[in-house]
């Protein structure tokens, strides 16, 4: 996805929820679509994805948006939370349970 919603960090998480998983960005954006790709859960991100399309009113649709973007991103009005940290630890290696 190139222009506009490709650089837009607001749209990241919905953009990555549909399946996408390349995006054009411009220069002055790359940093924080990186910071955002470090951030999220695909899972998370798709969950968001279906409850959005499910949902009719376009407000309501961008309220759901920007709640996920604050609680699991820390993106507020545009602008990463240096602050907040919510990226997930690794999950341990799975090691074989024997007898």
């Amino acid at each position: 996805v190139c222009g506009d919603m490709g650089s837009d960090p607001r749209y990241f998480a919905l953009l990555v929820g549909a399946g996408i998983r390349n995006v054009s960005a411009g220069a002055a954006m790359v940093p924080a679509i990186k910071e955002l790709a470090r951030r999220i859960d695909c899972r998370e991100a798709q969950a968001l994805f279906e409850k959005v399309m499910a949902t009719e009113n376009r407000e309501d649709r961008l309220l759901l948006l920007d709640d996920f973007n604050s609680v699991q991103l820390g993106l507020k009005d545009g602008n990463l939370d240096a602050e907040a940290n919510p990226v997930r630890p690794a999950s341990p290696p799975q090691t074989p349970s024997g007898p």
